[in-house]
Parts: structure tokens; C-alpha cells; sequence
């Protein structure tokens, strides 16, 4: 068995005491210089050296690791926010532990409990759960709610703003001519649906748009959207109802209202027009490409991790909410 290098051997062939040889591959400390920090980091890179991880963590009390709850990685947005986050992390010297909770609030919980009995510095969260978990809160482990954001969850939140979001897409809709205009949704209680759905009435009430409840339909729980969309707006227009367009609460939704249409041979987006929300991998490879609200799950990412480091500083969040800009993006499914 090949023998473990160690900080003394890396000492002895550079020329310099023990001390020196930690602090540069701490990266703490001073006095030294940089040709001293430049000859130390070669010999360590020509014998191999890896850094005693456990013995730093018991140094520090510190794990150097974080929990991500996601929701679902089948989902495209969530897979690109938990592969932005893993990325920002490792740039700062931590590893990430991904569970995903599938929607299932008491998986969610046993997920909390897990990654606080892993001993994680913080977690960041895709979670609808009302309150923090009892583990989270003995061990005072940072907590951020990343996209979503439980009104009775006093945490750190990092969004966009999607009532904004979904004004501005029903807004489009409005303004390339739609009068009949669908909000297709998912039936869960999270506070994102609900506030997309106030964004699209919110829009109608502005240009004097008739609100028939009979509009707001919502898709039952499948682990396959795109196809309960097809099913739910099927049953929507057998009922007889105009429509010229549908505001999608998220891009699969938007994929299973548009593949459905087009193979009933309703021609998109001249008889009706189509808008999701996300931005997702799903709105762009399909044709006619699809309409959506870009969330910036790169942003959205980017943001959480600068506060998540923020909080296990010890600085205290700057407010509740943090809000990160949307985009509107057209695409065919809108064109006049």
C-alpha cells in the first residue's frame, strides 16, 4: 500500500517549516511569499498530495458540505438549478448532497432530518413545507427556500417575482390578439401556482377581459404533466368553451397543451396561441417553438449560493425575498 504523504514530507524536499507548507494549502495566513507559495504547491502536486479532509472538518467544525432538496431532477428546470448550484458550491470549496423529495411532503421531511444527521453546513430548499424540520432548527442549520416560498416558513427566499411573470406572459397573449384565453395549471397548493395564476387575472382585469372561472383549470397530479395537460384540455373543450389562447403555469404543461392541439389539427399558433413558464429545455426543441417566461434557473442559482456562503459567515439575510429578474422570450407559438 502506497504511503500517505504527508504536510512534513511536503516540508522537507521544499525546504520550509510545516507551518508554511499549511498555510498555503489552507490557503491561510501570511508570511510568505508567492515564489515560496509557487514551489510549495509544486512539490505537493508532484507527490500526489490530497488535502486531510476529515481532519480539516474536525478543525473548522465545519462539513463543507451543503443538502439541495429538489423537488424532481426529471424536471429540466430543476435538473439545470441543482447542476448551476453544484457548480457555484464547488467553486467555493463545497460539495452538495442532492435529494429529491418527488412532491412527497413527508419524504421531505425524512430528507431534512438526513441531511442534518449528514452534519451539512446548510441547505438550500425546493420545498413547499410550512415549517422548518426540528433537525434543521436544533442544529441552527442555515436554510434557504430556493423558487418557492411557504408564507408560514420564515427563511431566506430566492425567486423571481411570479405574478409579474405571469402578467407579462398573459399580457402577450392579450396583446397579439387573444380574447378567450385559458390558464392551464397544476393542482398543488405551492405558492408559485397561486401567484401565476393572480399575475393572469391580474392581466385580464387590466384590459377589461371577462374572468370566467370556467378558465382556470388545473391538470391532476401525474408524474407525467405533458400528458395530463393533453387529458385536462381535452375535457375543456368538449365542453364547448372559445379558445384562441392558453397562459401554461410551466413549459411541460405548455408541451402537453401543444402536442395535443397539434394532433387534433389545430394548427398553432393561428388558432390558438401558446405561452409557458420556466423556459425549460421542453420550449425550445419543439416546433413551433414555445413562448415562456425565462426564470434564469442560472441566476436563480447564482444568487442562493451567494447568500447561502453569506449565512455561514454568520451574516444575517438582507431581508426575506430576493428577487432575481424574468425575461419574456417569443417564440412561434405567439406569432401573429
Amino acid at each position: 500500500m502506497k504511503e500517505k504523504v504527508s504536510i512534513k514530507r511536503i516540508a522537507e524536499i521544499a525546504g520550509v517549516s510545516t507551518c508554511t507548507v499549511s498555510k498555503v494549502i489552507n490557503n491561510t495566513g501570511e508570511g510568505y511569499s508567492e515564489k515560496t507559495a509557487q514551489k510549495i504547491r509544486a512539490v505537493a502536486k508532484s507527490l500526489n498530495y490530497i488535502p486531510d479532509s476529515a481532519a480539516k472538518m474536525l478543525r473548522e467544525a465545519k462539513s463543507y458540505t451543503i443538502g439541495l432538496l429538489m423537488p424532481s431532477l426529471d424536471n429540466d428546470f430543476f435538473a439545470s438549478l441543482a447542476s448551476y448550484i453544484e457548480k457555484e458550491m464547488r467553486s467555493i470549496g463545497y460539495s452538495v448532497f442532492i435529494a429529491s423529495g418527488a412532491g412527497d411532503r413527508e419524504c421531505e421531511k425524512q430528507y431534512f432530518r438526513v441531511l442534518a444527521g449528514k452534519g451539512v453546513d446548510g441547505i438550500i430548499s425546493c420545498s413547499n413545507l410550512g415549517q422548518i424540520e426540528t433537525a434543521c432548527r436544533e442544529r441552527n442549520i442555515p436554510l434557504i427556500n430556493l423558487v418557492r416560498y411557504p408564507q408560514e416558513c420564515q427563511v431566506p427566499v430566492v425567486t423571481i417575482d411570479n405574478k409579474q411573470g405571469a402578467r407579462t406572459a398573459t399580457m402577450h397573449l392579450i396583446e397579439q390578439g387573444c380574447k378567450h384565453i385559458l390558464f392551464l395549471g397544476y393542482a398543488t397548493a405551492e405558492e408559485n401556482r397561486l401567484a401565476r395564476e393572480e399575475g393572469y387575472l391580474q392581466a385580464l382585469q387590466e384590459r377589461n377581459l371577462s374572468i370566467d372561472k370556467n378558465y382556470l383549470v388545473y391538470c391532476p397530479p401525474a408524474s407525467d404533466r405533458s400528458s395530463a395537460a393533453g387529458t385536462t384540455l381535452s375535457e375543456f373543450l368538449a365542453a364547448g368553451h372559445p379558445l384562441d389562447g392558453i397562459f401554461a403555469a410551466n413549459d411541460s404543461i405548455a408541451l402537453g397543451a401543444l402536442t395535443f392541439l397539434m394532433r387534433q389539427g389545430f394548427r398553432i399558433p393561428y388558432d390558438i396561441k401558446i405561452i409557458g413558464f420556466d423556459n425549460s429545455i421542453y420550449s425550445s426543441l419543439t416546433c413551433p417553438g414555445i413562448s415562456t417566461i425565462d426564470a434564469h434557473a442560472d441566476l436563480l442559482a447564482q444568487k442562493s449560493c451567494q447568500l447561502m456562503q453569506s449565512l455561514l459567515q454568520g451574516e444575517p439575510p438582507k431581508g426575506q425575498i430576493h428577487y432575481v429578474p424574468f425575461d419574456l422570450i417569443k417564440r412561434e407559438s405567439t406569432a401573429s
